[in-house]
């Protein structure tokens, strides 16, 4: 899982652009905020800008063709020589072909209560997937990090007690400052080819209104080489990319 140098490339600017736009918050107002809600308004988003897009890409559907030619899942894996694991969140295939695979994930506090200002999420989760995905003979890999307020649970405590309240708020946004540094320095420090984006996600029921803050720092991926075995499983993604084109242009 070496890596090329690192040429600019559109699609990182237009990731910085559409998590800024006022239609990614729209798309998301009044749904439950989960990592599927985030995945399909992004994989539209991409859709709308002419990128081709597919989401939550498993195993299943990956190995779905191959298995048609009365091939098991087992034979499949095993020439394959890889596990095709984890899913892909979103992939997608840039101007230039290249294949993006993104592992989205969610951190959340407890809505019920804000007692805990450091979520049951752990400060690893998403990377390992992310470095996996690596390996899919994509051109780049990413790993975004969407942390959840909790805005009922804040209003709640902060009607009993403002200034309690704000403690813990301050010791969330800490948090939030010290998780997205951390992992933004493990990627830095071992080199790693991972891009890593991270914004809050402000979801209030009462007023059906959400806000998108993006949190830094992000950092650019670095294109990856390919290797035989990511180029089997490349074929794949892209197949999965041409069955979503194919269901799209159908609705």
């Amino acid at each position: 899982m070496t890596a090329q140098s690192r040429p600019r490339n559109e699609l990182w600017s237009e990731i910085e652009g559409i998590v800024s736009l006022r239609k990614f918050v729209d798309l998301l107002t009044g749904k439950t905020i989960s990592e599927e809600a985030i995945g399909d308004c992004l994989c539209s988003l991409f859709g709308e800008c002419g990128y081709r897009t597919a989401t939550r890409v498993t195993r299943a559907k990956l190995i779905e063709d191959l298995q048609r030619e009365r091939r098991t899942a087992i034979s499949v894996l095993k020439n394959l020589r890889h596990p095709l694991q984890p899913d892909v969140d979103l992939l997608i295939e840039d101007s230039r072909r290249h294949l993006w695979g993104n592992e989205l994930k969610l951190i959340r506090w407890a809505n019920e209560r804000l007692k805990p200002v450091v979520p049951k999420d752990r400060l690893y989760d998403g990377l390992g997937q992310a470095l996996a995905i690596a390996t899919f003979g994509v051109d780049y890999a990413c790993l975004w990090h969407v942390f959840v307020h909790p805005i009922a649970a804040y209003r709640k405590l902060g009607a009993r007690d403002q200034a309690h309240a704000e403690q813990i708020d301050d010791g969330r946004a800490e948090f939030v400052a010290s998780y997205t540094g951390i992992n933004s320095g493990i990627l830095e420090r071992f080199r790693l080819p991972i891009g890593y984006i991270a914004f809050l996600v402000a979801a209030d029921k009462t007023a059906r209104s959400i806000s998108i803050e993006p949190l830094l720092p992000w950092r650019e991926p670095t294109r990856l080489e390919p290797t035989p075995t990511g180029d089997h499983v490349r074929s794949l993604l892209q197949k999965a990319l041409d069955s979503s084109s194919a269901i799209g242009r159908g609705k």
